[in-house]
This record gives structure tokens, sequence and C-alpha cells, in this order.
């Protein structure tokens, strides 16, 4: 077992890839399964780690690529259910498989943090149009534009309506990719 710690904020995306080579090298691994978080098998860091010889990843997906599957039909959200586990083959990757299931305990969490917001919203919305400053509909619309395009709010909804953004809701996707089954070795 070894720990290695990285220099300020760096990102679990940019050392992944580095890591596994030099596991591979060190300790003449041959076949290696990788397990990581959403930051760890970020989109980018997943396309090269899904080409490296001997490597299978298991790893969560983000809520925007739970959407896409949503969207593209591979899943259904009739399938998060919060005492099974649903598994799915994706008929356009066969090699990869996904496990399905709802977490109502995050779903909690994610709803608590979203009334949250949406209230924060409402109160300073509320500031805006009843500022004591005489604005007109146009330097009302700034303002408004001018919150609502703050990080926050544009990576919760990205362009979509608030229904469509917390489709994810205590929704956990785990993929795998299986291309080869390992026999347990005790």
């Amino acid at each position: 077992m070894s720990v290695e710690v990285f220099a300020g904020n760096t990102q679990d995306a940019q050392t992944v890839q580095a890591k596994i080579a030099e596991l591979k090298k060190r300790y003449g691994i041959t076949e290696m399964i990788f397990v990581g978080d959403r930051g760890m098998v970020a989109a980018d860091n997943f396309d090269q780690l899904k080409d490296m010889e001997g490597l299978q990843i298991i790893s969560a997906l983000t809520h925007p690529q739970i959407r896409q599957l949503l969207a593209d039909q591979v899943v259904q959200m009739g399938l998060f259910d919060d005492q099974h586990i649903a598994e799915v083959v994706d008929p356009q990757a066969p090699d990869i498989r996904y496990c399905l299931c709802r977490n109502p305990q995050s779903a909690q969490r994610e709803k608590h943090a979203r009334d949250a917001l949406m209230k924060r919203t409402a109160q300073t919305l509320n500031q805006i149009v009843n500022a004591k400053r005489d604005l007109n509909p146009e330097r009302i619309g700034e303002c408004v534009a001018g919150f609502l395009t703050r990080p926050k709010w544009t990576s919760l909804c990205n362009g979509r309506s608030l229904k469509t953004a917390w489709l994810g809701v205590g929704r956990r996707i785990v993929s795998k990719r299986t291309c080869k089954i390992f026999e347990p070795f005790f």
C-alpha cells in the first residue's frame, strides 16, 4: 500500500492516468480494476482510460450522464428502485454495464439543497423587484439575468428547465466495463 499527496488543489482527473501507469509498471500488473468516483473518471479522462490495455473501470455517473442515458432511452426512470439494483447493458456499447438504484437519503439531501437554493433565489429576485431605487423593466431584466447566470445556477440548470435539471435527484448509476470477467482468487 502506498499513499501520495499532491500539492495544491490538484483535480483527481489530472492524476489518475499517470498513477495507473505507474502502478502497472512498478508492480508488473497486467490486469487491473480501477474503482473511481465521478471526479476521477470525468468524461475526457474516461475516453483515455477506456483504451488502456488490461484496465477495467467501475465508476459512478454524473447527473448529466444519467440525463443523457435517459434521453437516449438506454435507461428509464422506472428502473431506479430503493430496494433493488437494476442492471442494464448499453446497446451502443455492449461492454458497458450500468447498475441503477435510487438512494432516498441522497434524494432528501439533494431536495433540501434544491429547496434552499429556490428559497434564496426567490428572496433575491424579490429584492431586485422591490429595490428602493427606480428600476425600469430593462434594468430589472438585467439584474435578474445577472443573478441567474451565476455559476451555481448555470451549473445546476445549464439551459434546462428546473424540472429537467433536477431529474437525477437521488438516482445513482454505477458503470462497469465488462471486458473480462475475473475469477475470485480466494
